[in-house]
């Protein structure tokens, strides 16, 4: 059967337009579906720890001994969340992070990797995908740039440029990365954890020793990848040429072919010294520049002229990004990534999936039982300018007592909570 109901909302008799509400509608089972709230929550449960009987008991109404009784509950529970000579004191503590309002993009603009940031530079934006939309901002004293109040879902791609206040383009963009990493990934493979543990003794346990041999080809290699790059001589270099042909995927080159770099699935790890971390990802550089393993796994091997590896004190120069080492490519144009011209993957908020909820007008229910014991959830109720919503929802075949449960605060921050119940029967 069909149920549509009319929400209003309203304090001391004036509708309320504003605000964020949520609606729910369940079967009935237990009281403890009706005595906590948002509303109970924000005002009561959050500051004191310990369990609370009932707490819509104290917010029924205002009668003296409602009042009396919150008070002895706030006198005999314990207040941990904070102390009041903090809360008293003239000196207010802002907080540490800034309010945050959407996907934010910072990043620095440079003119050599990791060296003389450039001030007032144009850096442009651009949301590709099905949106294609533009932003324009300059980067600050020390080079840095932001875009926040972004709002896109799932994966999108996003191109950033950057020109000099001349209007030339050979910056480097250096995009911060996410703050917020991944789990360790922990290894069940004993061996891989031995090979670790023994370091380059491992590897080099049966290997002879060969003498050096200068060859001019490579020598010439080494010479062109220095337009690139800003350290000095890498601890382990793979030269294409000495590769098989027949990989599609760089990280499958790197696979076993140097000693402390474990390719795991689709994470790399450099070992260093005394470390046994399996889930640091090292710094990749494509001809110079910042890339993610994204775009270093999308780079075919044919169109690689070198790699180098460099970890440990060589690193360094690449300041806490090069901590957990620095795999550089070399394309053999050198042209592969454009100065003053970057493009990544970002990752966006998750697409909200809608709550099921049957319409039996446009579809047959012969033979089938609706068993469901929640009928209906919208979590985003919107409310026209008189403080009101319409919703409607269709009821199971289990008969019984149902709860819909209106939550939600008004737009100057105040909590409200209310419920009612409805019966259904044969």
């Amino acid at each position: 059967k069909k149920v549509e109901t009319e929400i209003s909302v309203a304090s001391a008799g004036n509708a309320i337009a504003g605000g964020s509400y949520s609606v729910s509608v369940a079967e009935f089972s237990d009281s403890a579906q009706i005595e906590s709230s948002v509303f109970t929550y924000m005002l009561l449960n959050s500051d004191l720890h310990g369990t609370i009987e009932n707490p819509r008991w104290y917010f029924e109404n205002d009668r003296q001994e409602r009042r009396e009784a919150i008070d002895l509950l706030m006198l005999t529970h314990g207040w941990r969340r904070f102390r009041w000579e903090s809360i008293l004191a003239p000196d207010f503590k802002w907080p540490s992070f800034e309010e945050e309002k959407g996907i934010t993009i910072t990043g620095k603009i440079t003119r050599d990797l990791f060296a003389i940031p450039i001030r007032n530079a144009k850096v442009y934006l651009t949301i590709l995908n099905a949106y294609n939309d533009y932003f324009e901002t300059r980067t600050d004293q020390k080079g840095r740039f932001r875009f926040d109040n972004l709002d896109y879902p799932d994966t999108i791609s996003v191109v950033v440029e950057a020109r000099k206040p001349n209007g030339r383009k050979n910056l480097v963009i250096i995009v911060d990365e996410n703050e917020f990493r991944p789990a360790e990934t922990q290894t069940a493979d004993a061996r891989a954890q031995m090979v670790l543990a023994k370091g380059d003794a491992w590897k080099y346990k049966n290997v002879k020793r060969i003498d050096y041999t200068y060859n001019p080809e490579k020598q010439k290699i080494l010479e062109r990848s220095k337009d690139f790059k800003i350290h000095g001589e890498a601890d382990n270099v793979i030269y294409m040429d000495d590769i098989p042909e027949g990989y599609t995927d760089m990280l499958q080159v790197l696979q076993g072919r140097v000693p402390g770099v474990l390719v795991q699935g689709n994470t790399v790890t450099i070992r260093g010294p005394g470390s046994l971390m399996l889930s640091n990802d090292p710094l990749f550089l494509i001809d110079g520049v910042p890339v993610d393993i994204n775009a270093f796994r999308s780079l075919n091997p044919k169109d690689v002229e070198l790699i180098e590896i460099i970890k440990g004190p060589n690193a360094s120069i690449y300041g806490s990004r090069g901590a957990n080492g620095v795999i550089a490519v070399y394309t053999k144009r050198g042209e592969f990534m454009k100065r003053g011209f970057l493009d990544f993957k970002m990752l966006g908020y998750a697409t909200p999936r809608e709550f099921y909820s049957p319409d039996y007008s446009i579809r047959s229910t012969e033979g089938i039982n609706d068993l469901r014991t929640t009928l209906y959830w919208k979590p985003d109720i919107v409310l026209d300018s008189v403080g009101k919503s319409t919703v409607s929802f269709y009821t199971s075949d289990i008969k019984g007592t149902y709860v819909l449960k209106v939550e939600g605060i008004t737009a100057d921050g105040k909590p409200l909570g209310s419920f009612a119940f409805f019966s259904v029967g044969k």
